[in-house]
């Protein structure tokens, strides 16, 4: 016999793109993947281990019919802060070893994936909130991140023209 199946998911953060499948002709007992993949794309909000619930239905040509629940857990990256180094080396600064008011410095910001999916294609951005901080270069691409992994990117570069106060930026990922 024939057959064919639907999928459909009413989680809002999922859609379907293709929902049907077709499948060989089956003797009993025989398993076949289908000759066209069903396909769905997750909302990139998702979090981490989210269970998306799906019902898949199950025709074939003499009439009968079969119909499951099934959910798929959702691997998504937690990424947060984790440590950060300055630095005044060549030829961001003077290369003393000591960052003073006006210099360029190098800020390195490491991001960790606590997550159970892989962190991609991560692009970080700092702005100034204050007018003391001159932001030189404000974007920082990061590798690939796995789950537990740790990546630096290639840093930021700014300069404070007074040390002795508190400066804020912010830092977007």
């Amino acid at each position: 016999a024939k057959l064919y199946a639907i999928i459909r998911s009413t989680d809002p953060e999922v859609t379907v793109t293709d929902s049907t499948s077709i499948y060989p002709n089956l003797a009993a007992g025989a398993k076949a993947y289908g000759i066209d993949p069903m396909r769905f794309s997750v909302d990139a909000s998702v979090a981490d281990m989210h269970a998306v619930e799906f019902t898949i239905d199950v025709r074939d040509s003499t009439g009968g019919f079969w119909s499951e629940k099934f959910a798929l857990a959702v691997h998504a990256p937690v990424i947060e802060l984790y440590v950060n180094t300055l630095s005044d080396t060549l030829p961001y600064g003077d290369n003393d070893g000591v960052i003073e008011e006006g210099e360029n410095f190098l800020l390195k910001i490491s991001l960790k994936n606590f997550g159970s999916g892989v962190a991609q294609a991560i692009a970080g951005r700092i702005r100034s909130l204050d007018s003391d901080i001159f932001v030189v270069d404000s974007t920082s691409s990061y590798a690939d991140i796995p789950l537990l992994g740790v990546a630096k990117g290639q840093g930021f570069v700014l300069s404070e023209l007074h040390l002795d106060q508190t400066n804020y930026f912010t830092f977007e990922a």
